[in-house]
Order: C-alpha cells, then structure tokens, then sequence
C-alpha cells in the first residue's frame, strides 16, 4: 500500500501523462522503502522493474520534470518554519565501470573515474531536520581526448586556460544560479529566517556582488551562527561562508 506522503510530496508534479504520474509516485514509493537498493532490487517483480526502466528512458520524464513536485513541497515546508537553514555543495556521482565508461558520464575529479556531478541546495531546521531539495543542478565534464595534451591542474597553462574563459562558461557559476535560486525563494518564504551556508569556493565576486544587491549579511561567523539560540530579527536572509 502506497504512502500517504508520497501523494502529498508529488501532487504538482507534471509529466503531461496520467499514467507517467502514477507510475511515479510508485516508483517514489518503492525507491524510499529500499533507499540503498539497486533498482531491480527495489522493485517487487520484473514487471515492475521492466515499468520503471521505462519510465526513466521516457522523453518526458527529465531531471527537471522529476524534482519539480519535490522543490515545491520542499518551498511549502521551508515556509512555515521560523529559520531554516540552506547548505549548498557540489558531489560527484561515480559510476566508473572496470572495462567500458557508461554513456553520457564524463571525467571525474582525478580523470580516472567517470561519472557525473551535482551541485544541490538542501534545507534543513536549526535542529538538522531535512526538509528537502530547493535547487539542483546536474552536468558532465567532457571526455578527454586520447593522445591530446590537456594542461595540469594548478598549472600556469590551466590558471591562464581558466581566466580566459567567461564566468559563464565556469563550473563556478553554479554558485551564482544558487545564489539566484536563494533570491526566488525569499519571496515565497517572507516570515522565514533564511540562512545560507556554503564553503570557501562560493567566495566569488559574482556571486557577493548578488547578495548585497538582494541586502543580505555576510559572514564568517559560522559557528556562532549555528547555535541558533539567537532570536533573528532583520535583515531576512543571512549568507554565511564556511571556512
């Protein structure tokens, strides 16, 4: 028997198919009870199996599509909190295979591995409770091509290769559309407190530039922020680096 939250976490979802969106909320439900289970293995039957690979290949189920429902409910959430708490990092998603390179992935960190990787932007309450996804985004570095010298990491080639190319053009910009992201999300929280927390590589120009148009306080003070045992007044938004 289906969950009653999953109902209520996906009631907005949109995938232009009726069948799409039950099978959704299926998988979701299937998926959540066997979270550190292979997709076959969370399935009850082949058939079900067979149902949710195809949903997946389906065009109309994007990345998109899929975490729509969920950052809305994750929004509605955040709302009805006095503080919350928004930690933002990027991961990587490894799925580097002995003797053959999956499609659609690319180099990780080292070049060695393969995989793909994800910048999110979780909410939490002052007490570390989830209360979900507010923003993610996903992407793949381009495969090296074999017998083509690449510049090293940390090099003088690669810094003058980097400070060439457009801010746009950068993984870095990832931090400046969460920033953005953060700036959407305070018209539709007013009475929440909101706080975000990100690490030294989110010390950009760019992005500083965005939050002291948008009035908010920076500040080192991370660990005093943390405690929370402080009553917030104004300003409603707080960007605290982590160091």
């Amino acid at each position: 028997m289906m969950e009653n939250w999953v109902d209520h976490e996906l009631k907005d979802a949109e995938l232009l198919d009726k069948r799409l969106e039950d099978r959704f909320k299926v998988l979701l439900d299937s998926l959540s009870q066997h979270s550190q289970a292979s997709i076959p293995a969370a399935c009850d039957a082949r058939k079900e199996m067979v149902a949710a690979y195809r949903f997946f290949d389906n065009d109309k189920v994007t990345f998109e599509s899929v975490l729509s429902p969920h950052i809305e409910s994750s929004c509605r959430r955040v709302a009805k909190q006095k503080v919350a708490l928004l930690v933002q990092d990027t991961t990587e998603l490894d799925v580097t295979r002995p003797n053959s390179v999956m499609n659609g992935t690319g180099p990780l960190h080292n070049g060695n591995r393969n995989g793909a990787l994800l910048h999110v932007l979780h909410a939490f309450t002052t007490d570390g409770t989830p209360l979900g996804t507010l923003y993610a985004e996903a992407w793949t570095r381009e495969q090296r091509v074999a017998g083509q010298n690449q510049p090293k990491r940390g090099s003088s080639e690669k810094r003058v290769e980097c400070a060439r190319k457009p801010f746009e053009e950068k993984e870095s910009v990832r931090w400046l559309h969460t920033a953005q992201r953060c700036s959407d999300l305070k018209k539709h929280c007013p009475k929440t407190q909101l706080v975000m927390l990100a690490d030294r590589e989110s010390d950009l120009s760019q992005v500083i530039d965005c939050f002291l148009r948008q009035g908010v306080v920076l500040s080192g003070e991370c660990i005093e922020l943390c405690q929370f045992d402080v009553e917030f007044s104004s300003p409603q938004f707080i960007g605290v680096t982590v160091r």
